[in-house]
């Protein structure tokens, strides 16, 4: 089991200061965040620096999160960002890293039925002829894509893997979120036994459900508390299906879900903690 942590958790810090601090608590690896201030996509020079770093401390880079968060599904889709996503990509060839992740087909709709004139087979085609294009990027610089799922969004994990297979190239994989996947209705669990190979990255963060109390009407509310603190996720059987499915990937730590009285690094910390003791037991 190979664990990371994500660089764009901790915006108070230098991704230096990151890199050095998560292989002090352990991790085996860094996600980085790319095309911010921090690291302008633009910066492969500082990026190399950057990955001398890590080289030097132990820790791979499991894949970079471009700023730009969306594959939008609209008509004439601005060129800028198409030209964003092809020069992370380009980084992460000369970084050699495998993968890219960036959320699939644009931002969540809002309640109640699809806007009149843009129905959702609409915008699935055109979001669909638009990751065909990233897709090529991929497979110029040989990268593989990996699209992530978003929290309330109107495509699931299974969503996106029927796209995968419908695009059908090597380049373009699966990223799954246990907590989004949760949050969208499905259980992550069977989501990620369905994806199989397909499945290159997952992103590890808790919810605990709450009932009774003042919000008895309402029936339940969520905290988020540190991984493996939560209770609406069986950890230990996610990570057997991971391994019954032959994954390699990471598990990306995300801290700045937590609530907020929870500190980041102590998120960071404890998260690694309890999944190295869950898979003594599992050996993923």
């Amino acid at each position: 089991m190979k664990v990371s942590a994500m660089t764009q958790e901790y915006r108070g810090a230098r991704i230096e200061d990151i890199i050095s601090k998560m292989a002090e608590l352990g991790f085996d690896g860094v996600e980085f965040e790319v095309g911010t201030e921090r690291l302008p996509a633009w910066d492969i020079a500082k990026a190399k620096k950057l990955k001398e770093l890590c080289d030097s401390k132990q820790l791979k880079i499991s894949d970079l999160a471009p700023g730009t968060q969306w594959i939008q599904p609209y008509e004439g889709i601005d060129q800028k960002e198409l030209l964003h996503i092809r020069s992370c990509i380009m980084m992460a060839s000369e970084l050699d890293v495998p993968y890219v992740r960036s959320f699939g087909l644009g931002n969540p709709l809002p309640a109640g039925p699809p806007p009149a004139g843009r129905p959702l087979s609409s915008q699935y085609a055109q979001g669909v002829a638009t990751l065909k294009q990233v897709v090529k990027f991929a497979e110029e610089f040989g990268v593989t894509f990996a699209l992530d799922n978003a929290p309330r969004h109107f495509l699931t994990v299974l969503d996106h893997l029927r796209i995968v297979k419908e695009i059908g190239s090597p380049n373009l994989k699966l990223f799954l979120d246990v907590i989004n996947a949760y949050d969208n209705g499905e259980d992550p669990i069977a989501t990620a036994r369905e994806c199989g190979k397909l499945l290159v990255h997952s992103h590890v963060k808790d919810k605990y459900k709450c009932t009774g109390g003042r919000v008895a009407q309402e029936g339940q509310f969520y905290t988020m508390p540190p991984v493996g603190q939560g209770n609406v996720v069986n950890w230990a059987e996610y990570l057997k299906v991971l391994k019954e499915i032959g994954y390699k990937g990471f598990l990306s730590i995300e801290a700045n879900h937590s609530d907020a009285f929870y500190d980041r690094w102590y998120v960071a910390e404890s998260g690694l903690k309890y999944l190295k003791e869950i898979n003594k037991k599992i050996g993923l």
